[in-house]
């Protein structure tokens, strides 16, 4: 039901020509990882279909301060279907 959420918050987004979306669960970020930020895997999973739903391939999603185990997970998972990117990891 979050993802359906979510999808309508970005349908609804004011900016239209998107480029880039930033996400994080902080877990790089030293004293952030203690807000329980790890707990992302279903949330990040609609957000995901949401963003691909929404503008297609056409915005970098960009992992920000993912444990680069994550992060490599990440990159795995989503890099077939999602433009996607981190910064910790990858270089332009």
């Amino acid at each position: 039901m979050l993802g359906c959420k979510i999808l309508e918050v970005l349908k609804n987004w004011p900016e239209r020509s998107i480029q880039v979306i930033v996400v994080t669960d902080g877990e790089r970020i030293l004293g952030l990882r203690d807000l329980g930020c790890q707990e992302y895997s279903e949330l990040l999973s609609e957000f995901m279909a949401a963003v691909k739903q929404n503008y297609g391939e056409k915005v970098l999603v960009q992992f920000e301060d993912f444990a680069n185990h994550n992060a490599f997970e990440l990159l795995a998972k989503y890099g077939t279907s999602h433009l996607v990117f981190n910064d910790d990891i990858q270089v332009l």
